[in-house]
C-alpha cells in the first residue's frame, strides 16, 4: 500500500515539474506505447514535437498514426547508447 502511494506521489511530482517547464504530460491508463504515440501525433498537429524512445518499432507505429497535415515530428531511439551522436529521424 505504501509503495503504491509513494509511486503515485512520485509520478505527481515529476508531472508537476515537467508541466511547469512547459512539457506536455499525459498519464496513460491503457497501452502505454499506443497512448504515447497518439499523444505525440496529437501534439504534432499544433507544434514541432520530439518523441524519445528506446525502440525503433515506435518509429514504425509513429508513421502509422501520423497524418500528412502534422507539423514536424522528430524521433530519437538511441538515447541509451554511449555515443555523442544520436540518430534523429
Amino acid at each position: 500500500m505504501n509503495r503504491d502511494k509513494n509511486y503515485a506521489g512520485m509520478i505527481a511530482l515529476i508531472s508537476t515539474a515537467l508541466t511547469k517547464r512547459g512539457c506536455y504530460v499525459g498519464l496513460s491508463t491503457g497501452d502505454v506505447d499506443v497512448d504515447i504515440l497518439k499523444a505525440t501525433e496529437e501534439r504534432s498537429r499544433h507544434r514541432t514535437t520530439t518523441l524519445v524512445g528506446d525502440d525503433i518499432d515506435l518509429l514504425i507505429w509513429l508513421l502509422h498514426y501520423s497524418e500528412t497535415e502534422n507539423t514536424t515530428i522528430y524521433f530519437s531511439c538511441d538515447v541509451n547508447k554511449q555515443s555523442n551522436k544520436h540518430k534523429v529521424y
